[in-house]
């Protein structure tokens, strides 16, 4: 089995693995350090960072991309990878996990080469053959070696930053992570026959509720008021189940209070709520818990990359035509980017990379007419 660290194509033939810092390609070997100079660096390999692959190579562009976790997908890998995405053309839903496989897929013959676990710190510009080029200064968050790469161009596709779960304020909650208390749904087989508490009232814990009702023998969804903050249709599906069935039941106004459970094997037997009018508390038998209370996204490092955010620093201001950054040869595009009319979705993030690559293709050959229409896949 290979290593946590190690930086993959999609192809057999090419591997990295990082702690030894030698790079395998097609046999040769290189230097970490003397890593050839690329066109495009994503940083991020959420979708848009995966997509930016697509639409480079349609301009024979090459790409790596630098990803701060273990996989590729961003949210939808590390956090809802069972959750099904309602707005992709072509498919009446489809599951996260599905979609960033199809992606990978897509993307597969442009042999992307991906350095996973690695956290951009600092992006420097330089000077080669009188062209200015951004040489990215990463580290890998297990045992801090040093990856540099330069290239011609950078896109941000880093989403929300790096993302931790909003922890709910329960005293121990640490000591049933993992076993009996999540923050997402990586496998729902887990679930199977078992007793869920699900708390939250947004998109997130009514799509968890919807699915886990097909596994699981109970599932609760507790939320501290009678008002959802989640789409419709989703909602009106989970009181359609509940109505006609014991399978779901909702517990309003109700919030989370405490655990009962054993710290030792971390299993749960019971979740202790608290009604937020009267603080009249009750139990209610579980097996597992799903906080679904969003993120706190880690947004420090942009401020090393000298590039300019809105004023809550939560994303870096673009140009909506080209995504370009205040800084030369960087652009950014999907969540972390902001114009004015911006619309923050999956497929506006796909526009946006197209967008980005196109005013790159353009910055590194302006002798060249760009063609109208690349949609042809690889040439």
């Amino acid at each position: 089995m290979m290593p946590k660290n190690v930086a993959t194509m999609f192809t057999d033939c090419f591997f990295i693995v990082s702690f030894q810092r030698i790079i395998l390609l097609k046999r040769i070997s290189f230097n970490i350090n003397m890593l050839p100079l690329v066109d495009i660096a994503v940083v991020g390999a959420g979708p848009s960072g995966l997509f930016s692959v697509l639409e480079a190579g349609l301009f024979k562009m090459n790409c790596c991309i630098i990803e701060n976790n273990y996989i590729s997908g961003g949210q939808c890998s590390m956090l809802y990878p069972e959750k099904p995405i309602y707005d992709v053309p072509g498919h009446k839903s489809i599951i996260s996990r599905d979609f960033i496989s199809l992606l990978k897929a897509q993307i597969a013959p442009y042999d992307p080469i991906i350095y996973y676990n690695h956290n951009v710190k600092h992006m420097d510009r330089l000077i080669n053959h009188d062209r200015e080029i951004v040489e990215l200064c990463a580290y890998n968050n297990d045992d801090g070696s040093e990856l540099r790469i330069k290239a011609h161009a950078v896109i941000i596709a880093i989403g929300g930053g790096k993302f931790i779960p909003r922890r709910p304020e329960i005293v121990d909650i640490y000591n049933f992570e993992g076993e009996s208390v999540f923050y997402s749904v990586q496998d729902r087989s887990i679930f199977t026959k078992k007793r869920v508490v699900l708390a939250g009232g947004g998109d997130t814990a009514i799509d968890f509720a919807l699915d886990l009702s097909e596994v699981a023998d109970k599932v609760y969804i507790v939320h501290r008021r009678d008002n959802f903050r989640c789409v419709p249709e989703g909602l009106s599906k989970l009181c359609s189940i509940a109505e006609n069935s014991n399978k779901v039941e909702f517990v309003i106004p109700y919030q989370l209070s405490d655990l009962i459970g054993d710290k030792v094997t971390k299993k749960l037997v019971g979740v202790i709520v608290s009604n937020t009018t009267t603080q009249e508390t009750k139990i209610l038998e579980a097996d597992m818990l799903i906080p679904c209370f969003g993120l706190l996204n880690d947004l420090k490092d942009t401020a090393n990359w000298g590039v300019k955010c809105s004023e809550n620093g939560q994303n870096i201001i673009v140009n909506h035509l080209t995504m370009a950054t205040n800084v030369q040869n960087i652009y950014a595009i999907g969540d972390i980017a902001v114009y004015e009319g911006k619309v923050k979705s999956i497929l506006g993030g796909f526009y946006e990379a197209a967008r980005a690559c196109r005013a790159i293709y353009a910055s590194l050959y302006p002798n060249n007419t760009i063609p109208s229409n690349c949609s042809r896949g690889k040439w």
